[in-house]
């Protein structure tokens, strides 16, 4: 993982703590002491970064898997409810680059089990929010079309023995409502946009609401042509098993990703993964209640 700096230079900043773990996203607490980090192998884990000096990553630090307390190797897949706040706390990852990971590509989260980490399905986007992270998980929940989770520091905030709270803010119970949460953002006014990664044919960007409601916000109407076939970097293969046509075949209409608010909140930035193209929204955000 590479830092980037205004100048244009980038500094290595000692990304390899942050790679091994196949993270997906990553977003930086308020006041830089740590880095949240999302997994997607399936099953995965939930990880954050606390550098040795913060806001520097190439200081070097220490690396955490997220447990739910008392209750080890925590299966947040399935029979969880809305609202409900777990006691969490953070286990080290002894090892966070192994000399094997090319081999054994789970090792850190190998680690992160033995000490009773949790296990979250498709960890993707991850947006502070206030004073908590929030960050999806595609394929969790009871139909597995996707959940939205927060974890709140509520004890010896950025310390190593920090300990907070894991909460479930929304599970998809209906496609058509929400399917497959992939990015997330921010609004300034505390509202979620998500962007979807679900059926080829039907892709939305949802608002998740202050009070917990799903709204819809956009749909991607742009038609992926045939010609445009090279910008997904996949093609349908009929000679491996359970492979299926796509978007990156000409079919249906590509996922949503990358969504990022202005600084004033006012445009919403957001790209389609094929052809490859970004959108700028805008309007009266207020009105829909984010």
């Amino acid at each position: 993982m590479l830092e980037p700096h205004p100048c244009g230079d980038l500094a290595d900043s000692g990304g390899d703590l942050l790679t091994v773990v196949g993270h997906a996203s990553e977003c930086w607490n308020s006041n830089f002491q740590s880095v949240f980090l999302t997994e997607d192998y399936n099953p995965d884990g939930f990880y954050r970064y606390i550098p040795d000096t913060a806001g520097d990553l190439a200081s070097g630090g220490v690396l955490q898997a997220l447990k739910v307390k008392g209750h080890p190797e925590y299966d947040t897949l399935h029979g969880q409810t809305v609202g409900v706040a777990l006691p969490a706390v953070w286990v080290d990852i002894d090892d966070p680059d192994p000399d094997d990971v090319e081999e054994h590509p789970r090792a850190v989260r190998t680690q992160g089990v033995k000490k009773g980490a949790a296990k979250f399905m498709s960890g993707e986007g991850c947006t502070w929010r206030d004073d908590h992270v929030v960050f999806t998980a595609s394929d969790g929940g009871d139909i597995g079309r996707g959940q939205i989770w927060a974890y709140k520091p509520t004890k010896h905030r950025g310390a190593l023995d920090e300990e907070g709270e894991l909460t479930l803010l929304f599970e998809s119970t209906d496609k058509h409502v929400l399917d497959y949460p992939d990015n997330c953002c921010t609004r300034p006014g505390g509202g979620i946009v998500v962007v979807e990664d679900g059926d080829d044919r039907q892709n939305f960007i949802r608002g998740l609401r202050p009070d917990g409601s799903m709204i819809t916000v956009g749909q991607n109407l742009v038609d992926v042509r045939r010609q445009l076939i090279d910008a997904s970097g996949k093609l349908y293969d009929p000679r491996v098993k359970d492979d299926d046509f796509g978007v990156g075949d000409g079919v249906g209409r590509s996922e949503f990703a990358g969504p990022r608010f202005s600084q004033d909140g006012t445009w919403l930035f957001v790209n389609i993964q094929v052809p490859g193209i970004t959108c700028a929204i805008t309007g009266d955000w207020s009105s829909l209640g984010l």
